[in-house]
């Protein structure tokens, strides 16, 4: 054999070898990786693997995830602790969802390249070393894979989309780590959410009997032990294990300290045992919130399948626009565009409502919720909520806020005034 061949061979099988591992991490893109040292976490590029680019924290647990929680806040969960850990602050701009990496995650063009270079060289394989190092990468997933609106400096809602249109929530202790459903419908959506947010699942709020709220019931109490499902008493819901009716009132959490009092309203109207949970968090920065399900949406109300517009009226203008304006409205389903399309055919000259539909068209063309809105908002420019001001009286031809508000409600039905 020629060596002067062999060694252009050997020359051309090297090259290509760094040119296809080069691809590969280009392909891979920047990433990043979590050693545990003893108690210490630490993360670290590849690009400077000894020093780590954001801080460190230190458990005596196994390290199972870490995720953005807004900004630029990156949390570590580990095995067995319930509340996440902060690992830093400190990198340049919002730090990525992470997962972690399987233990073999070389790119198909790292290994080609390699193997390549193990021909070349004549050896006789390349073994990559399994390591028990807890190691993570940046995940495909947006920043932001569940949407988080802070209801105080530890309390948190977290967005679940389910089904088409259904929204269920995750009311959120920030600090122990457990959250309680509102209106779990889809069971696996919520399930997923738990895992990926690293929580543990402790209670489940029901607002009605329809099955697009309920549907999880049964599923969680199986997979969750412990779980306790909370809801109307005024109608059969599945798996039920606590009633509750207008004017019972309990910490969401079970904290003896009544950080999350808890109020139930009773809202009958879209079914007759309808109640809606008013959230009164305590602490720093602290909001209100109401978990409306399917009483009041975003621009409009619930169909009165087994109720009436009197009782609509007591439940929106009687009952829920008494809470303070600042109340932040979580309904159960994204019908915010349809609603204010109705609402401009009822008030075409309200300028609270073409400011929202406005900032509605921007994020429903990013993918994101519309939800929530506040109470002070939708007495600014819903309808049903505006159903006695003059202006919607004389629109829709009612004689009194009751006749305006039934009017309103079938000229929704019809899409039309």
């Amino acid at each position: 054999v020629n060596p002067n061949s062999l060694m252009l061979v050997v020359a051309s099988m090297v090259s290509a070898c760094a040119t296809m591992a080069t691809i590969g991490l280009l392909i891979r893109g920047p990433h990043l990786s979590v050693h545990k040292n003893g108690n210490a976490l630490s993360l670290f590029s590849i690009a400077s693997p000894s020093r780590p680019v954001v801080g460190s924290t230190t458990s005596p647990l196994k390290p199972t995830s870490i995720y953005n929680a807004g900004g630029t806040r990156l949390l570590a969960h580990f095995e067995g602790a319930g509340a996440p850990q902060r690992v830093g602050t400190n990198m340049k701009g919002s730090p990525r969802v992470m997962q972690e990496m399987p233990q073999k995650s070389w790119s198909p063009f790292m290994r080609a390249g390699l193997g390549v270079a193990a021909l070349g060289f004549g050896v006789a394989a390349y073994h990559r070393r399994r390591t028990s190092l807890a190691r993570y990468a940046t995940a495909s997933m947006p920043e932001a894979p569940y949407p988080a609106t802070p209801l105080s400096d530890r309390f948190v809602v977290y967005t679940v989309p389910m089904f088409d249109d259904n929204y269920g929530w995750l009311i959120t202790d920030t600090e122990m780590g457990t959250c309680v459903a509102v209106d779990p419908g889809e069971p696996g959506a919520i399930v997923r959410a738990v895992e990926q947010l690293g929580l543990q699942l402790t209670r489940v709020l029901i607002t009605h009997k329809h099955g697009d709220h309920t549907g999880g019931n049964t599923s969680l109490k199986k997979q969750v032990p412990g779980l306790e499902i909370v809801g109307t008493g005024y109608e059969p819901i599945p798996g039920l294990m606590v009633a509750v009716e207008e004017g019972d009132k309990f910490d969401l959490f079970g904290s003896p300290q009544n950080l999350t009092p808890t109020s139930v309203i009773a809202t009958p109207c879209h079914t007759k045992g309808h109640v809606v949970f008013f959230v009164e968090p305590q602490g720093p920065g602290a909001v209100p919130a109401l978990f409306s399900g399917d009483t009041l949406f975003v621009g409009g109300c619930g169909r009165f399948f087994e109720g009436t517009a009197n009782q609509m009226y007591d439940n929106l203008v009687q009952k829920i626009a008494r809470l303070p304006d600042e109340t932040l409205v979580f309904c159960a389903h994204e019908y915010t565009e349809s609603n204010l399309s109705f609402a401009l055919q009822v008030e075409p000259d309200n300028s609270a409502l073409q400011a929202k539909v406005k900032w509605v068209q921007d994020q429903r063309a990013q993918g994101l919720p519309t939800v929530p809105s506040t109470l002070g908002e939708e007495q600014a420019y819903n309808p049903f909520m505006r159903c006695g001001q003059a202006s919607v009286m004389a629109r829709v031809g009612a004689s009194s806020p009751v006749d305006s508000m039934h009017l309103l409600r079938e000229g929704k039905n019809r899409g039309q005034i």
